[in-house]
């Protein structure tokens, strides 16, 4: 059985070949990396002009890229080794009050004996990066059991911490430190409530590690790469690089990872259409260590992907900053599949509105398929606005 025909239009997920370009040469040792840097500044031509306009994320990775370019040797313009070291140094003073906010939240949660899980960049920055100058980490995020969320909230009031009125949107609770340090209580791994990971066995997988200084919780090296990859089936764009690098380092130090436990994760969850794709991407633009039987058995479950899984998955891509529906249509490499997303933008099942929170009524259908394309011709609007005003 092939690849589901879906899989070419979730590519809009992906980074662009000069955005892999990249990444290669931020993670890619020696010759290899430092060709990679070379093709990047071919394909930009200005490198430093390239940073300051950033729009999709680089930014992030420019403490990493200088880490890199000096261990492979790579021949940096002295302009642009001078804005990789500032931006580095910046980084290392934000990510030093990074650990601290973080060890004043882990301890005070372990003092009190409640349940916690550590998420993205508190769980990853130390155990895959070694620095908290390599990972920038825009927010704090936690995996909390439902009941104890406000809870926990109420805690972290000392600390420092003020609650964002009205702001439990996404399965979070969101907080904001007097450094200007968000912080997200969660309660389920994805914004997209539509997938259900199996949470409490997840909880039974996770380890302890040394998180800031303090003993903490976290997920499973299969369980995070599944959550890494579920997080950029639908990341907003500053996230749109920062994923695969994530990704790649949990391959990197975990050879043995249990790919059963990922496979059926992904399986229970009905999450294998996007993360075929993104697996894929790894495999094969980054040369990351996945197992062909992965791709293969991701690729004949995403084939059998259900009309509401095929939606959600696009109203991920919707999130990446190439996902316009424009850009849906043009990467699309049939007919019958372009006429799916025009249904689907038009008149998408009832089952799927209700699945991902956007239908709370039955009886609020009909309003909900007249908005439709009002709220599209609204969005468009809005960003030829901006457009006109960058």
């Amino acid at each position: 059985m092939g690849r589901s025909p879906l899989c070419d239009t979730l590519a809009v997920l992906l980074p662009t070949p000069h955005e892999t370009a990249l990444l290669r040469a931020c993670l890619h040792t020696g010759e290899p990396g430092r060709e990679a840097w070379g093709a990047w500044c071919e394909r930009v031509g200005d490198a430093k002009a390239a940073f300051k306009e950033d729009r999709a994320g680089i930014k992030r990775l420019l403490p990493l890229l200088s880490t890199a370019l000096q261990a492979n040797g790579a021949v940096v313009d002295s302009a642009v080794l001078s804005y990789l070291r500032a931006a580095y140094v910046t980084e290392e003073l934000r990510g030093a009050t990074y650990r601290r906010v973080c060890a004043s939240v882990l301890s005070t949660l372990t003092a009190h004996g409640i349940p916690v899980l550590a998420l993205k960049g508190v769980a990853l920055t130390e155990q895959l990066y070694g620095s908290w100058a390599l990972r920038h980490s825009h927010d704090i995020d936690l995996l909390l059991r439902d009941e104890d969320c406000e809870h926990v909230a109420r805690l972290l009031l000392p600390l420092g911490f003020v609650t964002v009125p009205a702001h439990r949107r996404s399965g979070a609770l969101r907080l904001i430190h007097s450094s200007g340090l968000p912080l997200e209580l969660h309660t389920r791994l994805f914004r997209l409530p539509f997938y259900r990971p199996p949470l409490e066995e997840m909880w039974g997988r996770s380890h302890t590690r040394v998180l800031a200084g303090v003993p903490s919780r976290i997920l499973s090296p299969a369980d995070n790469l599944f959550h890494v990859c579920g997080q950029a089936s639908c990341c907003r764009g500053r996230e749109s690089l920062q994923w695969a690098c994530d990704a790649w380092y949990l391959l990197l130090r975990h050879p043995n990872l249990d790919w059963d436990v990922l496979l059926d994760a992904s399986s229970r969850s009905r999450f294998a259409l996007p993360l075929s794709v993104l697996l894929a991407y790894l495999a094969r633009e980054l040369q990351a260590p996945i197992p062909a039987f992965v791709i293969e058995r991701l690729d004949a479950c995403a084939s059998r992907a259900d009309a509401i899984e095929r939606q959600v998955a696009l109203l991920g891509a919707r999130s990446a900053p190439r996902g316009t529906f424009r850009s849906l249509l043009r990467h699309s490499a049939d007919w019958l599949t372009r006429a799916e997303i025009v249904k689907w933008m038009l008149l998408p099942s009832p089952q799927y509105l209700r699945s991902t929170g956007q239908l709370l009524t039955w009886w609020s259908l009909p309003g909900s398929y007249l908005m439709r394309p009002l709220r599209y011709l609204a969005r468009r609007s809005k960003h030829r606005v901006r457009r006109g005003m960058s």
